[in-house]
């Protein structure tokens, strides 16, 4: 089970979507603020990306020889924690492990993996935390799609506040190569 630590935030600033709606208001900031954290979050989902730094806990139902970590672009391992047979928690040591990291996941695997702790009998009783995320302080930008993605998902939130659309004669069209598209674009299949 993936459980992210750190709130959601976007690489889309509140100016620059603001910029894209051609609102010039503040009195909307907050609502704007909320469809970009919502499109992001989507985003997100959607593509098995994380488009700025976050930190997550992965849970695992016990070893195995490699562990694959997700969303990408895994950038590091705080730690590996285990529930042993005793009942107590501990994290493993830094040199018992290996991780290999890519812009598109990542893989732990064990140097001794035939010595590992035994674990209680139950699930959950792994966990791996990680950083994940696009950064520019790292050289690693995220795609333009992801941006683009966002704004045009805000931009549909921002004209279409409700989950439905009633009227006589309304017809609703998507639109060609629109954020789907984009997204599909860098979006990683597992």
């Amino acid at each position: 089970m993936l459980k992210r630590l750190t709130p959601v935030t976007s690489p889309v600033t509140l100016e620059r979507a603001k910029n894209h709606l051609r609102v010039e208001i503040a009195e909307d900031d907050d609502l704007i603020s909320g469809y970009l954290l919502a499109a992001t979050a989507f985003a997100e989902a959607h593509v098995a990306l994380i488009f700025t730094p976050a930190d997550f806990e992965l849970t695992f139902d016990g070893w195995s020889e490699c562990l694959d970590i997700h969303p990408a672009p895994v950038t590091g391992i705080s730690r590996i924690s285990y529930l042993g047979a005793a009942g107590g928690w501990a994290d493993m040591e830094d040199n018992s492990y290996w991780f290999c990291g890519k812009r598109w996941g990542a893989r732990i695997g064990f140097y001794a993996a035939e010595s590992l702790p035994v674990l209680a009998s139950r699930p959950g009783t792994v966990r791996v935390y990680f950083s994940a995320g696009y950064d520019d302080g790292l050289d690693l930008p995220p795609p333009p799609q992801a941006a683009q993605a966002i704004l045009m998902m805000v931009g549909h939130l921002y004209a279409n506040r409700e989950t439905v659309v009633v009227g006589s004669g309304i017809n609703v069209n998507q639109v060609p190569l629109a954020t789907m598209t984009l997204l599909d674009q860098i979006r990683i299949y597992r």
